[in-house]
C-alpha cells in the first residue's frame, strides 16, 4: 500500500514531494550514494529554499534522506513502470 504524502519524485532539474514542486538551483554528489541538493520549493502558498541530502542503500533499493547530518525518512525506490 501506499502512502502519496511519502512519495518523491527527484528529476534532474525538479523535485516533487506531497503537495510540494522544488526547483534544483545546486547539485552535488560523493560518490554513487550520496547526493545533495539546493531547491527553491513552494508548497500549500508558501516559498522556501532549502538543502536537502540523500544517500542510496548500498543494495540500491532505499533512499534515506540526511537532515543536519542525522538519518531522517527512508524510502523505498520505485521502477518507472511502478509510476
Amino acid at each position: 500500500m501506499s502512502h502519496p504524502e511519502s512519495i518523491l519524485r527527484i528529476g534532474a532539474t525538479q523535485v516533487d514531494g506531497y503537495e510540494s514542486r522544488s526547483r534544483v538551483l545546486a547539485v552535488a554528489v560523493d560518490g554513487e550514494a550520496e547526493l545533495a541538493l539546493i531547491l527553491d520549493s513552494t508548497g500549500e502558498g508558501f516559498n522556501w529554499m532549502q538543502a536537502v541530502q540523500f544517500r542510496l542503500s548500498d543494495d540500491g533499493k532505499e533512499l534515506t534522506s540526511l537532515v543536519g547530518g542525522r538519518l531522517g525518512a527512508k524510502r523505498i525506490l520505485c521502477s518507472r513502470e511502478a509510476e
